[in-house]
Parts: structure tokens; C-alpha cells; sequence
């Protein structure tokens, strides 16, 4: 497999991820399993993370009734008035709003948006900090990786490695396994607990394959 096919299906999996995150309904149901099918053509077997990635595909090719997941999703991530068992937002587990926090991070995690050049489109997930806009954030560097391995711009492929793993470490990455936790402590179905594992075990292993890639860039 080549760099930049490297970077499209991460890239990929960041996006699926994103989009599984997402309020389920029949039509996001089914282009998540045409992507899936998709993401297994372009390789995701080749990675430590496949057997996680295999047990939420599973999964997700036996839903049937997305009103049922629909319910599940309320219960764990929308559910409580203040005390939403699983939230979906970086700053529900890395601000103290008592202090102050909240409005912090969020103006930090907006700098951050924009000393990338990108304008999140919070639409549908309703903050900045959402865990699908974050994805969708890794899933847009990589594009950029992609498309600087496809014009043999390596410098530039330096930078972005360099951008994607801090951005990583720095935000979903931090508090992704917090969320698995959650899950699991909730006692989640099997699509969301299984949804949790596979993203934590993607992500993890992510940051050690740019951690890995980013000093092979630099030394070559």
C-alpha cells in the first residue's frame, strides 16, 4: 500500500467514525455500511486495530431497526437535564465550567480550527468541541496528507504529519477513552460499545503510526 493510499483510508475512518457518531436514522444507516464495505476494500485488515474495526461492522450490518438505535443514542449521549451519561463534547470532560473552563478550552480549540485553515460546520453536532467534528478535523488533515504525497510535496507532508498527530494527542485522542469508559459503564448495546472500542483502538493505534511515520519523514 502506498503513503497517500495510507493517508485516503484514514482518512476514511476518521469520516466513518465521525458520521457513526452522528443521530442515527435509516439513510446514515446504510452509507455507513456501503462505507464500511469500502474502507475494507481499501485495506483496513493490514492494521493492529482490525479486529476491533471487524466486531463494530459486524454489528453494524445486523441493525435493523435504527428507531431502536435511535433510542439507545438518546439514552446514552442526549439523555439528562446537565448530566448526559456519555457526552460527546471535549469540554463535559476537560473544562471546569464552575471556573470558567469551558469558555477556555472552546476559544482554544476555535484558534486551533483556525490556525489550520478550516471552518468546522457545527450544524448538525451543535459545538466545536463535538467528537464528530474533531474526527471530521483528522479526516480533512489527512485529505491534505493525501494530496502532498500524491504531488511528492514532502516538506509538506512533514508539516501535516506534524498537524495531525499534536491535533490528535491535543484533543480527541485525550479524552476518546474516557468516552469507551463511559460506554462500557453504561452498559451500551452492542453497536455503541462496540462503536467506543473500535474508535478508541483506531485512534490509539493512529498516534503511534504518526509518531512512527512523522520521524521517518523527518529523517529521510
Amino acid at each position: 500500500m502506498e503513503w497517500h493510499e495510507v493517508a485516503r483510508l484514514r482518512q476514511g475512518l476518521y469520516r466513518f467514525f465521525g458520521a457513526a457518531l452522528l443521530p442515527p436514522d435509516l439513510e446514515r444507516l446504510r452509507l455507513l455500511q456501503a462505507a464500511a464495505g469500502t474502507l475494507d476494500d481499501m485495506g483496513v485488515d493490514a492494521f493492529a486495530f482490525a479486529r476491533s474495526w471487524r466486531r463494530f461492522t459486524d454489528a453494524l450490518t445486523t441493525v435493523e431497526d435504527p428507531i431502536a438505535l435511535g433510542s439507545d443514542y438518546i439514552r446514552l449521549f442526549e439523555a439528562g437535564v446537565g448530566d448526559v451519561p456519555v457526552p460527546l463534547f471535549e469540554s463535559a470532560y476537560r473544562a471546569d465550567a464552575r471556573s470558567g473552563g469551558t469558555g477556555a478550552l472552546l476559544a482554544s480549540i476555535r484558534r486551533r480550527y483556525a490556525d489550520l485553515g478550516l471552518e468546522p460546520d457545527t450544524g448538525v453536532t451543535g459545538g466545536i468541541d463535538h467528537l464528530s467534528i474533531e474526527l471530521e478535523t483528522m479526516a480533512a488533515l489527512c485529505a491534505r496528507e493525501a494530496e502532498a504525497w500524491e504531488t511528492g510535496a514532502e516538506a509538506r507532508v512533514a508539516t501535516l504529519l506534524a498537524q495531525e498527530r499534536s491535533f490528535l494527542a491535543d484533543h480527541p485522542g485525550a479524552w476518546i477513552p474516557k468516552v469507551t469508559d463511559r460506554l462500557h459503564a453504561m452498559k451500551a448495546d452492542r453497536f455503541y460499545r462496540a462503536l467506543g472500542d473500535a474508535l478508541h483502538a483506531f485512534t490509539h493505534h493512529d498516534r503511534e503510526f504518526l509518531a512512527v511515520l512523522e520521524a521517518g519523514v523527518g529523517t529521510a
